[in-house]
This record gives structure tokens, sequence and C-alpha cells, in this order.
């Protein structure tokens, strides 16, 4: 059953690639390519726009030698896909389903014979680059890998979080590879495309015997972090960003701050130092999403208990990585003892007072 729902979506994917759906469910404007690296960009916007920190993203994508294939989920109008065309070798729209995943998955079916170098996936999801993102690029290229991610994530499995992945063309021309793609992500829920997708492809590539590498890699970080499985891009956002390593941040934890991680109001002073540019356009997205958006509410004590979490997972993770052994012993010994405590204040049984 699974092998026949792989086939039709394949053959879905073939289909909407030769242009013989209609306009929405797969339309592409300018299909000239070159033949050096490759970046396919998943893309949505509730508005119908392409934002500006956006656009100023596939600059820089540009820039890094990279040729965009932009695959949009919004109806886009024809004035702002001929403004992207400059900038983007093709610009497809389709229908809103399967989220990223299908996305990548249709420029992916579409240009797969006209691929070489290697191969990024990419999306909207981050602010940035704040920084020189050919410089981030060659430096996580680097270390001999067959795939590679800015960050490695522990939640769920150990994977690369798929906002950023870049693959050698051995890697993608892989069947373990093309299978992911390949699956139906258009019939499948939210949780279910990152299981099958996300997860699911970091595992498929490793099982098969290929190596990644990743600019923060979670499991080298410490104890506390792995154990209680942190989204490093919101706990760890500003160690990310100042140490150069990841020149991106989340746009969700600047929007919702799901986690209630202590200190984001700091993001303008840390991007207007290095991405000067950038500032306002974050900042005028920032009101726009917030005009759309409801915000995450959480009650006084769970924000205070995440906050306290999140600053004793990054000492451990500094100590951990500084080699700071006797300070990441305390600091272990001072959350384990906060734990204790908190389960003793939880289990004692409320004194009742005689009437």
């Amino acid at each position: 059953m699974l092998d026949r729902s792989l086939q039709d979506n394949t053959d879905k994917l073939a289909t909407q690639a030769e242009g013989r759906e209609p306009i929405g469910a797969g339309r592409s404007k300018n299909t000239k390519l070159p033949v050096r690296n490759t970046c396919i960009f998943a893309h949505f916007d509730p508005a119908d726009a392409v934002a500006a920190y956006v656009r100023r993203y596939l600059t820089e994508l540009r820039s890094a030698g990279f040729s965009i294939i932009f695959v949009s989920t919004a109806p886009l109008s024809r004035q702002t896909i001929e403004a992207l065309q400059p900038v983007c070798s093709d610009v497809i729209t389709r229908e809103n389903q399967g989220l990223d995943f299908a996305s990548w998955a249709l420029g992916f079916t579409k240009h797969l014979s006209r691929l070489e170098g290697n191969l990024l996936l990419a999306n909207d999801s981050v602010y940035g680059p704040i920084g020189d993102l050919t410089a981030s690029i060659e430096d996580l290229t680097s270390q001999d890998a067959d795939f590679y991610g800015l960050v490695e994530s522990l939640q769920g499995r150990p994977h690369l979080q798929s906002w950023f992945m870049l693959f050698r063309p051995h890697v993608y021309r892989s069947t373990a590879f093309q299978e992911v793609l390949h699956q139906p992500f258009h019939m499948m829920s939210k949780a279910e495309i990152i299981k099958w997708g996300e997860l699911g492809l970091t595992a498929a590539l490793t099982q098969t015997g290929f190596r990644y590498h990743a600019s923060y890699r979670a499991s080298k970080a410490g104890p506390i972090g792995s154990r209680f499985h942190l989204n490093p891009t919101h706990s760890f956002w500003r160690y990310l960003l100042v140490s150069g390593r990841v020149p991106f941040i989340k746009v969700e934890l600047l929007r919702d701050n799901p986690a209630g991680i202590p200190g984001t109001y700091r993001w303008s002073k840390l991007v207007r130092v290095r991405a000067p540019d950038l500032e306002p356009m974050i900042a005028s997205d920032l009101i726009q999403r917030k005009d759309r958006f409801d915000r995450v509410k959480k009650s006084i004590r769970l924000r205070l208990s995440q906050a306290i979490l999140h600053w004793f997972a990054i000492c451990d993770h500094v100590c951990t990585e500084r080699r700071w052994t006797a300070l990441a012993a305390l600091n272990g010994r001072l959350f384990l003892s906060l734990l204790w405590l908190r389960r003793v204040s939880r289990g004692s049984p409320r004194r009742r007072h005689a009437s």
C-alpha cells in the first residue's frame, strides 16, 4: 500500500514538474538553471507576499553561488513573480499542502536532471543571514562529510534541522534520499511530515552509511541540554549568533517565544551590529506577524521554570564546550538539587487546618 502511495505521489510530482497541472498546482516561470550549486527555497506567507527579509536572504544565497528554485505555497501575483526572476532561476507556485517537504520535493523532481554541484534545502523560517553567509558555508563544509546542516537537534531523535541542509551530489542522487522526498507529504499531518520528513531524512541517510556534520552539534553539548532535548535555535540562539556558527535567528523565537526563553529582546542590538540593513526588516515583519498571530500565553510559573532550565542548560553547554569540568559538575549538581526540591515540594501533602 505504501509503495503504491509513493508511486502515485512520484507520478503527481512528475506531472506538476512537466507543467501539465493547472496554474496554482505548480506553475513555473523562468526555468533557466546554471550548472553549479542549487538551492530549493520553500516559501509561505499568509499575506501572499514575499517579505523584505526573504528577498534579502535570496540575494545573499545568490551571492554565495547558488542558483535558486523558489517554490511558494502562496498565490503570488504576477508582479511579485516577475520581481523574483532576476534572483531566482525558477519560480514555482503550488497548492498549500505538505509544508516545506512537498515544496522541496516538487522543485527537486522538476530539476533533478539539471542539478550539478551541491543541493541546499532552505526556507523562510529564519531571519538572516546575520553576517557572512559564504564564510559560514565554507566553514561548515570544510569538514569531511556527505551532507550538512547548520544545527543538529536531539528532539525526537538525533537529526539535522531541515531549514538549512546541504547535500553532496552522490547523496541527493541516492535511492535513500529520493525515497524520502517522494513520500506523499500532501496527505500527511504536520506531525507526520516532521516524523517522516525532517527526522526521517537524516535517519534514512545515516542508515545508508552517509555521514553528516553540523555547525552546532547538540550531541556534543552538556548533559542537561542532551537530557531535556532542547531546541538549540531557541535555547542557545544568542550563543549561536555571537559565535558566528549559525548566522540566523528563528522567526518563531522572536514572534512567539514558545519556550519562554529570557533575553530575546536583545536581538535588535545584536543584529544591528552584524547586519544593520536587516534589523528594520525584522522589526517590520514582526509587527505584521503579531497582527496576524496570537502570541503564546503561558503562566508566570511555567515561564519562570523554563527560564531557569534554559539558564542552567546554557551554563552546562558553555562549561562542557570549554572543558571547565569542575564548573560543569557544580552546575549539574545545583540543577539536580533544584529538581529534587521541586519534586519534594510537589509531592508533599498540603497541611489541612482544623475548622
